[in-house]
């Protein structure tokens, strides 16, 4: 949808594997099923190799601006490849889902509305790699919306990868490393940083939350957070975050990549407000991209991209960077 930030920020904060090893940065273009109109897109892919011939991907796509149209999601694929020519070039096909929110116009009072489905998402992508960490890909896509609200498309894009994890020889890493087991278990972060409405005007406010985590085991943690979203016109909401979080850790366990799913339960202050209400409760999804960097055997910081999914078109991206203690 609409952001305030800049994209290659975003872009990076969305880059968040469930157990992955390399991470590509993708532009091109997107277009209605019937090329009746082209619009930007961008991705940001984790892959990780499940073997020799098969691999599984997260991504974040932004589709960009289709009249009546601002639509992204995260998507979970499982891929097929043919590793040719010394390895240093890979022919993969991808299928498997996209979750979406798309702002539409609507008319209803504020001229928008986020609607939200699953679709199947098919791919193909073709990889050279260069040397040990570089790659260059090109990949297409096919997704269909799911929802007569929202419209199929066409997405091409060229991307630029980097290998977290480079493998013994050139080509793509079969299985990642194991991570050792955590040495602190407990964490206590701190945030500040924007909210966003995804809306057609992407009406903004400051800020913050305050998150502790829970380290369970090498690739699972759980956290629970207060996030207070400001005051952003449509929405002046805060309330409690509970997640799970996969991710991994690396370059001798300093820079950290994970992805959260979870609820928010909160209380939006101008919900029903047109109704004559007073605000109310509401129960909403949320899904987190993060990345963090460890300094010392203490500190860290973090960047976090909260999407709100809500039910009643009031969706939010809530954009944090954290400072933390580890014990």
């Amino acid at each position: 949808m609409k952001k305030t930030l800049p994209l290659f920020v975003i872009a990076l904060a969305a880059a968040i594997p469930a157990l992955g090893q390399e991470l590509s940065l993708f532009g091109g273009v997107t277009t209605a099923k019937d090329f009746s109109e082209p619009s930007y897109a961008w991705k940001i892919e984790y892959r990780q190799g499940l073997g020799e011939h098969f691999e599984f991907s997260y991504s974040w796509l932004n589709e960009g601006h289709i009249t009546g149209h601002h639509r992204d999601g995260h998507s979970f694929q499982l891929w097929a490849r043919e590793n040719i020519f010394g390895r240093r070039l890979s022919l993969a096909l991808g299928a498997g889902t996209m979750r979406y929110y798309d702002t539409i116009d609507a008319t209803a009072e504020h001229g928008y509305e986020n609607v939200h489905a699953w679709a199947p998402i098919l791919s193909g992508d073709v990889t050279v790699y260069l040397g040990k960490r570089f790659t260059a890909r090109l990949s297409t896509a096919r997704v269909w919306a799911g929802s007569s609200k929202s419209i199929d498309t066409w997405d091409v894009l060229l991307g630029v990868g980097y290998q977290l994890t480079a493998p013994e020889e050139p080509g793509p890493r079969p299985w990642p490393e194991q991570q050792s087991s955590p040495s602190k278990r407990n964490e206590v972060t701190a945030y500040v940083g924007q909210t966003v409405v995804n809306s057609f005007n992407s009406q903004s406010s400051v800020a913050a939350a305050l998150e502790y985590r829970r380290v369970i085991s090498r690739y699972f943690d759980v956290t629970g957070s207060f996030i207070y979203e400001g005051n952003a016109g449509l929405v002046r909401r805060a309330g409690i975050a509970v997640q799970g979080w996969f991710g991994r850790a690396f370059f001798n366990e300093r820079f950290l990549v994970g992805i959260g799913f979870g609820a928010y339960i909160a209380v939006d202050e101008y919900k029903n407000e047109s109704e004559g209400g007073e605000g109310s409760g509401t129960i909403a999804g949320i899904v987190t991209p993060s990345i963090g960097y460890r300094i010392g055997d203490h500190w860290l910081v973090k960047f976090n991209w909260n999407r709100m999914a809500t039910t009643y078109d009031k969706d939010t991206d809530v954009f944090l960077f954290g400072l933390g203690v580890r014990f």
